[in-house]
Parts: structure tokens; C-alpha cells; sequence
């Protein structure tokens, strides 16, 4: 499924069998507490409510502007369908639709509270079926029995279904996506209706925010039962605990749960293409989407979704490149290949609700990976309820469009105010379609479902497929015939025998020598999910990773080394290190690295076997991408004990707290892996990456191996900064003195003198504040500044708390801003800082909501006191009350609806939106920043318009631009609600976006000062 939708988080599900009672039904969905906030809440995001109306089905489809060459038709409307969600055909034709009526609050659960992102938490949890709370879900069968486009059979398989999201008939039954449950309702008659109540497959999908839930059912061609799970949503299944944002998968025959892939914006929609490789949409802008490798982790809004689920990646993977029509998003998308469109054959067809369009893309290779370059734009409308939230591939050739058809796209309003009386599903064809009759795959005798095989239909081909899996007629030869002569049907012939069980360790080996590359890289998927394989195909597959012209079965070699144990796994990644033409691959020195990480606890004498080989430092994978990786990963491993703090909605990074043996023992094989670098520059790489995985304080007792390579390393003269880092950290005592006095001394890097910064900052080295101190004076480069202004963060006393505030009132307002959450986070820092505000001494600006919350959070009286003192000190003036209330309510509106593009921090989000840190614009003036959001504005440099945000009222507008000017442009006056209505009034005929020389044109206040 290619889900969309908006957010407010909530909470379970489960579903009766029809029937069945439901237990009595909480009084939801709020407590008072949190319906009073809903009832105060501004709306931000996109809602149009008030501006555009549902049209009729037919009217809507008349404000569709198709591409030339295509039609659009109107399969089904309300009453039939409504909200519809997720599509799915089954082998007889006929398409399941998900209607989400329940969305957005799932039925018989009461909302607690509401994070900063409306990320709910709940009361309860309701039960698995058949106990279950009954909500408004249904899914749906059509059928087109006489093929003439029209599905003149309507169905219900299952209603009362609650916070359901993906459909997936097949295999007797019916999988249903119900978070938190994976549930299969048996149907072996196939005669739609279920033969009992469901089986619960799995449990422990989240439901904080049910625009983000688990979803997009999908079989891959290994037999695993795919699925996707949103952002701001997190699972806990069979003890894997995924903090948002994936691709896991599920045997249903071993009942083995694993994520697939983690990461990737919000993951919206799971597609496989014709040679098995798996990709998903986004909801971020400027791409497509992405492209899954098995085992990797891609990028992620890491405050906001949290940190990954191994510490020890050391970097992620990105989405797709993309080149064309850029703002978000791609949340849905198939890669057609239908057959019937061969103009868009092999491309991208991505529905993208927020902008109300469906674009093709064109996908070509980028390195082992993919990127795309906009082609047709196939359907564009005026009507602003047009939302296609999923794409699906039509068994006869069309593409099909669910269409949410609800103005609101608002996912931050906690109120509900969908529209669900609405919902459309639309086909996509080519002006001359000739439309097939549809065909019922399982009456197809087993002969004619192999031809299926040779289908140009992605979607037949599918389904053929896993009929095929079940048939008891003997077929292997057949099989193994087209396997043999590497027809057309060879990779579809290989899948079936592996879905039939017929594809032994020895076959799959045979087959890493097929002509076809995708066989090849089918045979080490299917040979490294198995986990482990014999000293033959160990052999062979280490001499395929040397031999391997492809470079998408290098990839998959680097993915299955990971699964595999270490004596294994080393001789696949030795052989891939020595291939220098990945070393610029978009995917490979990670998924190198991934698989070396992996053995990073078993297989310590063979990857000491690795580092001792001096070819394998002649690798440009190894030198450039790996050598320090692997330092950094055995200082940075400093205990046992892992975790991450979750404060205001905001995620830490991953916490790793020191256990003294712990590190000792993976300290003592650093000493080892010095040992056996090969030479001096060799250790120098080892040493760099030991000394950035090593933070805090100094080790005590350092092992032996360790203290006799550090010394053997000393002695070797040449010491740089990264040797003298470690060392100090290591106890050695000329170490600390000899960072202060190259710091002293100066004309150091600029990385040189970052390491030392560190050193001194998680010392606490007293000889370190004054250099700190003099560097905060003296620098101008913002990036820097905030550098040294972090050091300075590692000293608890009152003397580090005053240079920060004598440097505060020089500090660009970014840097303002960390300066006083640093200021408010340390007690000895609070205490001096509410001391000289008090005073008089020291202006920091408005104390933000977080400062506040901080110092309160120190529990400490003396703290409390100052902190009511000047609370009470500042509050006589009705203007800096008024500007505080509306700062508070504009900081919810902007990280709800600004954040995703210019950043939490301000900082903007690159090729996307610009920072608001230091903007000029901030300083423009009222009447000028309003204008801004009422109409948007171009930005020539980066070729973007930010849209207009004329659906927020006056007093939202006002808000967020009283927040972003004191947060980012240190204005600590509020907007008055009054100027953005005379702007709006003023301006109302206006319909494009602000250009810059017309806003320079404007009148400027007097008394500010304009910034860069």
C-alpha cells in the first residue's frame, strides 16, 4: 500500500470477528485535560477546509489535466468507497481496497497526552481479536466479472476493523494490517467470508501516530511477507525495537521477524520490481524515494525519529538522486511494468497527495543504486481534494489511483475534522487501450500458469507465481529448463523453486555462475538468508565477490556477508575490499563496513587476519572508508549498557555508558590491531578512528597491549594530534600537556584542532577553558564558533558559564539560542547566569520555554528561587507577555509545519529551503515576513518557491513569526495578529510568490539592524 496520511498518533486496534461483542468502549478519545487542548489548538499543515469542497466524482475527474496520450476513468466513488487507503488485486482480477474510516483515532482508547510532533500516548491497549475494540475499517472486494472496466460486484470481506492499513489477500486467506497486529483471517473455500477468527501472527507495531502506522503488505520473491513502517511510529516485535521508519519482513513459515532495511524519511509504499529489487516512497522532498539493500540504514530526521538501531554504523545511506519537480513528496509509488503504457515501461509513477499530481519518473543507474529524472507529468489538478495516496499496478496493464478526496492534508491538528463521506479510485490508461479480459489465474491449468511466467505483467507474473509455489504437479524440470536457458522466465523460474523448496545449498551455489547477473544475485540472497553455508559455497562465493563484473551482486555480496558467520563472512569481505572501483559506490564502502561491523564481536582473529594482510591497505575501500571505522568501533563500544533519552519529543544519540572491564578488553585488542598494522601509517589510520571513538574522561588502568602500542607509536616520533588525543585519554601524562602547548603554539588544522577541543572538553582539562575561551573571543566563522562553544559545554564550573556569557552578546542568534539552553542545563551555569540577570549584568534575551523547563528540572530551591525572581522581574510588561504566549503557541506551529524543511535548529535543509538562522528576512519588518507566508516566496539560489501558508489564520501566522524571529532573529517583540490581517487584506488579489527585489522594495523599521 502507498500510504499517505496525517498524523495524530494514537493507539491500537484489533478487530472483531464478525459477530463477536466488543468490550465497552473507553469515553474517548481524549482525557478533559487533552480535550481541552484540542479545543485550543491552531491548526497547522495544510487545511484547505475553508477554502475547497469535495466536488462529485464526475466534476473532479473533469479538473484532472491528463498528459497527452492518456485518459483517466472513474472506477469506483462513495457511497462505495470512502477514504480509501491501500489496493490490492488478487489472482482473479479483483481489487481489495482498504477503506480507513476509522483514521484518525482508533476506537476504544482515550488519548493521555500529546508530544511536541502530537505523537499520542494511551490509556490501554486493545486485546487481539477476537476481544477486541470494534471500529468503522472495512475492506473491500470489486470485481469486473463481464471485463468492461466497470467493477459492477461489491463486496465486504471485513468491516469493523480498527486502524487497519493494508490488505493482502492469498495463501487461504486474507493478511490484514491492523497495528498493532499482523493478523491472517483463514478463507480456504474462497468464498470471502472468514472460515474463523484471525490468526495473531505478530504484535507490537506502534500506534502514536496513526498517519505513520506499519503497512504496505507486500510478498517478495524470496516468500517473506514485506511491510513498512512510517516515522513517527515504533515497533517492538519479538524483542526488535525499531524506533520509526523501515522496511521488516516476516516468514510466515518459520515466524521470523527482522527488519530488512531501517531508515528512509517517512517509508510510505513497498514495490518490487521485475528483478526483485525493493523501493519505497518518501515523504521527503526532491526524490522519488528509495532503493532498499538488505541490511542497510538510511537517512533519518534522528532528533525528531530517534537514533538507529546499531550505534555503530558510522553513517547512513541517502534516498535516490533526483532531478525535476522537487517539493514534497513521492509518499506513493509503483515502477510500472504493465505491459499495456510501454512509454512508461520501467519508470516511476509516484502519487503525491500534498501537491495533488501524478509523476512519472524515468529510473537509471547511479552507482550500485538508482537515481530518477522527472518524465510525464500525468495527472495535475485544480481540485485541491484530489489526494492520491496509493498507486497500484492493475493486472490489465492500468495504473490505479486511491484518491483520499478531503481537502485537509493536515497531520498536526489533533482535532478530527477528516472528511470521510468522500473517496475515489481512478485507472490511468493510454488513449487506445485495448482493454484484456480478466483472467481467474487459479483455474489455469498448471502448463498454462508457467506461461504466465513469460507475462508483460508485473502483477500476473506475481500471482502466477505463488500459485505456482502450492501446485502439487512435479515442475522442477520445467523450472529448472527455463532456469538452464536463461530465457525470459529464468529469474521468475528460479523464485518458484526457491518458493517450492527446490533450491539446495548446491543449486543456489550452481547458480552464482549463471550468465544472468540478477540469478547471481538471487543465489547470495537466498544463500546468505540462510545464515550460514558450507566450505564449498563459502569458497565460491569469496571468489564470486573477486570475480564479479556486476555491481549490484557485489552489493548483495557485502549484504549477505553480514548474515554470515565470521569464517564466512571475512573471506566474501577481504575479496570485496580489493574491489577499488567501489570505492566511490553510493551504497558499497557502507555495506562493506556493515558486514565487517556484524563480526565486530565474533570474529575478532579474523578480522586481526584482515589488518595484518599489508595488501589489504593498498585497498582504496579499506584506507579511505574502513581502516579508521574499525578503530572507532572498538574505543567508541565502551560498555555494555546502551540507551537514548527521549525529552519534549526530542531523541538523544545513542548514550553508551563506560563499563571499566568492558573497555578494557576492547582496549586491549586495539593494542592488538596496532600490533598487526603493517606499518606506521597503517596505525596512524587505526589510531585516528580510536582516538574519535573515544570520548571522556582518562582510562583508567589502561592493558598492557594497549599501554606497550601507544608507547611504540609515542616513541615513533611524528606524533599528530589524533596519537596525542589518545594518548592523553590513555593516562599518559606529557599527552595533555603537549595538546596545550600545539594549541598554544598555533597554525594547527582545523581537524587538529577540533580533537584537541574534544580532548580538553571531556577531560575537563582546567589547562584547556582559557585556550577554549580565547578561540570563543577570537572566531568568526559561525560553523566554529559553535565548535568552541560545545567545548566549552564539557566544564561544569561558574568560570566556564561566565565566558560564555561574556562571548553570548557577539554570537549570531543561533548560537545565542545554544548558549543559553547550555547556560540553563548545568546547574553551576543556571545559577551564575539567573545570578547576573538578576543583577543586571547579563542580558540573555527571553528565557525560552526550554530554558525555563530546564532549570526547573534541576530540582534545586536556590535555582527555583532565582529563577521565580526573575520570572516575576520580567513579567510587569503586557507586551512581553503577550510576545511569550504567542512565542509558545508559534514554536508548536512551526515544528509541526515549518520544521521538516528549514529544521528544528533553523538551520534549512539543503537544495530544499534556506536558513532562517540570521536571515535577512527576519529583520525586514513585519509587514514584509508576512507577506511571505501569505503568498511564499522564490528562491533564486536554490530554484525552490516556498509555498504560500494562507490556510493558517491570523493569529497562527502571527505566532510562528513571532517564534522564528525571536528564535532565529533574536526579536523579542511579538507580530501583532492585526498587521498580518491588514497584509492579508492589502495583498489579497495577489496570486504568485514574493520575489526578492519586490520585498527589497518594500519599507524597512528604522531601528533594526538588517543580518546576512
Amino acid at each position: 500500500m502507498r500510504y499517505f496520511l496525517s498524523l495524530l498518533g494514537l493507539f491500537v486496534p484489533a478487530f472483531a470477528a464478525l459477530g463477536q461483542t466488543s468490550p465497552a468502549a473507553a469515553p474517548g478519545p481524549f482525557t478533559p485535560e487533552i480535550a481541552e487542548f484540542v479545543k485550543s489548538f491552531k491548526t497547522a499543515g495544510q487545511d484547505l477546509r475553508g477554502e475547497a469542497a469535495p466536488l462529485p466524482a464526475a466534476e473532479s475527474l473533469k479538473k484532472i489535466t491528463m498528459a497527452s496520450g492518456f485518459r483517466l476513468e472513474l472506477v469506483a466513488s462513495e457511497p462505495v468507497v470512502r477514504q480509501p487507503i491501500d489496493l490490492r488485486f488478487d489472482e482473479r482480477g479483483r481489487l481489495w481496497v482498504v477503506q480507513y474510516l476509522q483514521y484518525p483515532f482508533p476506537a476504544g482508547v482515550t488519548i493521555t497526552g500529546y508530544d511536541q510532533y502530537i505523537r499520542a500516548e494511551f490509556d490501554r491497549v486493545s486485546p487481539p481479536p477476537p476481544r477486541h475494540f470494534r471500529g468503522a475499517d472495512k475492506i473491500t472486494i470489486l470485481e469486473d466479472g463481464d471485463g468492461d472496466g466497470q467493477f459492477e460486484t461489491v463486496k465486504t470481506f471485513l468491516d469493523g476493523l480498527n486502524m487497519a492499513t493494508s490488505v493482502l489477500p492469498g495463501d487461504g486467506g486474507v493478511w490484514v494490517m491492523m497495528s498493532p497486529y499482523l493478523l491472517f483471517y483463514p478463507d480456504r473455500d474462497g468464498d470471502d467470508v472468514p472460515d474463523g477468527d484471525p490468526e495473531v501472527h505478530l504484535a507490537g507495531f506502534g500506534l502514536e501516530d496513526t498517519h505513520s502506522l506499519a503497512t504496505s503488505l507486500h510478498w517478495g520473491p524470496d516468500g517473506w511477507l514485506y511491510g513498512a513502517t512510517g516515522s513517527t511510529t515504533t515497533l517492538d516485535v519479538q524483542g526488535i525495537k525499531l524506533l520509526g521508519q523501515g522496511i521488516w519482513r516476516y516468514h510466515p513459515g518459520t515466524r521470523v521477524f527482522e527488519i530488512f532495511a531501517e531508515g528512509g524519511g517517512n517509508t510510505h509504499s513497498l514495490e518490487f520490481d521485475r528483478f526483485g529489487r525493493a523501493f519505497s516512497g518518501t515523504n521527503f522532498g526532491a526524490t522519488r524515494g528509495l532503493h532498499y539493500a538488505q541490511g542497510a540504514t538510511y537517512v533519518k530526521n534522528w532528533p525528531k525519529h530517534g537514533p538507529a538501531l546499531n550505534p555503530f554504523i558510522f553513517g547512513f545511506l541517502e534516498h535516490m538522486a533526483h532531478m525535476g519537480y522537487s517539493p514534497r513528496f513521492a509518499q506513493a509509488f509503483i515502477l510500472y511494468e504493465g505491459g499495456a503504457i510501454p512509454a512508461l515501461e520501467g519508470e516511476v509513477v509516484a502519487g503525491m497527495a500534498m501537491t495533488n499530481r501524478v509523476q512519472a519518473s524515468r529510473v537509471l543507474r547511479d552507482t550500485s543504486t538508482f537515481r530518477t529524472i522527472d518524465s510525464t507529468l500525468l495527472a495535475d489538478s485544480a481540485d485541491r481534494t484530489f489526494r492520491p495516496v496509493d498507486v497500484e499496478l492493475g493486472p490489465d496493464g492500468a495504473i490505479y489511483i486511491a484518491d483520499w478526496t478531503d481537502a485537509r492534508m493536515t497531520h498536526v491538528q489533533p482535532a478530527d475534522t477528516w472528511d470521510k463521506t468522500n473517496g475515489r479510485i481512478f485507472r490511468i490508461v493510454p488513449e487506445n487501450f485495448a482493454r484484456p479480459r480478466p483472467v481467474d489465474l487459479r483455474t489455469l491449468k498448471t502448463d498454462e500458469l508457467l506461461t504466465v511466467l513469460a507475462h508483460p505483467n508485473r502483477e500476473r507474473r506475481e500471482q502466477a507465481r505463488r500459485l505456482l509455489a502450492t501446485r502439487p504437479e512435479p515442475i522442477a524440470a520445467q523450472l529448472r529448463a527455463m532456469l538452464d536457458k536463461n530465457e525470459a522466465t529464468a529469474l521468475e523460474a528460479f523464485w518458484v523453486l526457491n518458493l517450492r523448496g527446490e533450491l539446495a545449498e548446491a543449486q543456489l551455489r550452481a547458480a552464482l555462475s549463471h550468465p544472468d547477473a540478477h540469478i547471481r544475485r538471487w543465489a547470495v540472497r537466498l544463500l546468505g538468508d540462510r545464515n550460514s553455508v558450507g566450505a564449498t559455497t563459502r569458497e565460491a562465493l569469496a571468489d564470486l565477490a573477486q570475480a564479479e563484473p556486476d555491481v549490484e551482486v557485489r552489493s548483495q555480496l557485502a549484504s549477505g556477508a553480514k548474515r554470515l558467520p565470521p569464517g564466512q563472512a571475512f573471506p566474501i569481505i577481504r575479496a570485496l575490499l580489493g574491489r577499488d572501483e567501489d570505492a566511490a559506490d553510493k551504497h558499497l564502502p557502507l555495506l562493506v563496513w556493515w558486514a565487517i561491523e556484524a563480526q565486530a564481536e565474533r570474529g575478532r582473529e579474523e578480522l586481526l587476519a584482515l589488518v595484518r594482510d599489508p595488501a589489504v591497505w593498498q585497498s582504496r575501500m579499506f584506507a579511505q572508508h574502513t581502516a579508521e571505522r574499525i578503530g572507532q568501533r572498538f574505543t567508541a563500544d565502551q560498555g555494555p549498557r546502551r540507551h537514548y533519552t527521549l525529552k519534549h519529543g526530542v531523541y538523544s544519540e545513542w548514550l553508551i555508558e563506560r563499563a571499566p572491564e568492558h573497555l578494557a578488553r576492547n582496549l586491549a585488542y586495539c593494542g592488538r590491531l596496532l600490533e598487526a598494522a603493517p606499518d606506521a601509517a597503517a596505525a596512524g589510520r587505526l589510531l585516528a578512528g580510536m582516538a574519535r571513538g573515544l570520548t571522556g574522561g582518562v582510562v583508567e588502568p589502561v592493558p598492557a597491549a594497549m599501554r606497550a602500542a601507544l608507547a611504540r607509536a609515542w616513541a615513533a616520533g611524528g606524533r599528530n594530534a589524533a596519537l596525542v588525543a589518545l594518548g592523553a585519554r590513555l593516562g599518559r601524562s606529557e599527552a595533555m600537556g603537549e595538546a596545550v602547548a600545539a594549541m598554544r603554539r598555533g597554525g594547527l588544522a582545523e581537524s587538529d584542532q577540533q580533537t584537541y577541543l574534544d580532548l580538553f572538553s571531556s577531560t575537563g582539562a582546567p589547562e584547556g577553558l582559557p585556550i577554549i575561551a580565547d578561540l570563543l573571543r577570537t572566531e568568526k566563522n559561525e560553523a566554529r564558533r559553535a565548535k568552541r562553544l560545545a567545548a566549552l559545554g564539557g566544564y561544569d564550573t561558574a568560570t566556564a558559564a561566565d565566558v560564555a556569557m561574556e562571548v553570548f552578546p557577539a554570537l549570531p542568534p543561533r548560537l545565542q539560542a545554544t548558549a543559553q539552553r547550555m547556560l540553563s542545563e548545568k546547574p553551576a551555569w543556571a545559577q551564575a547566569m539567573l545570578t547576573r540577570l538578576n543583577a543586571g549584568t547579563f542580558k540573555a534575551g527571553v528565557l525560552s520555554s526550554a530554558s525555563v523547563a530546564a532549570i526547573r528540572a534541576h530540582n534545586d530551591p536556590r535555582l527555583t528561587s532565582l529563577l521565580t525572581t526573575y520570572q516575576q522581574k520580567n513579567s510587569e510588561d503586557p507586551a512581553l507577555r503577550t510576545a511569550q504566549q504567542a512565542f509558545e503557541a508559534g514554536r508548536i506551529t512551526y515544528n509541526n509545519a515549518c520544521a521538516t524543511c528549514h529544521q528544528e535548529a533553523g538551520e534549512g535543509r539543503y537544495a530544499l529551503a534556506p536558513a532562517l538562522v540570521g536571515s535577512r528576512w527576519l529583520q525586514a519588518g513585519d509587514e514584509v515576513i508576512a507577506r511571505i507566508v501569505l503568498h511564499g516566496k522564490e528562491s533564486p539560489a536554490r530554484g525552490f518557491i516556498m509555498p504560500p501558508w494562507r490556510q493558517f489564520d491570523d493569529a497562527q501566522i502571527a505566532a510562528v513569526l513571532t517564534y522564528v524571529r525571536r528564535e532565529f532573529g533574536g526579536q523579542t517583540s511579538a507580530v501583532a495578529p492585526e498587521t498580518i490581517t491588514a497584509v492579508r487584506a492589502a495583498t489579497s488579489a495577489r496570486e504568485k510568490a514574493w520575489t526578492d527585489a519586490e520585498l527589497d522594495s518594500l519599507p524597512r523599521p528604522d531601528a533594526k539592524a538588517t543580518l546576512r
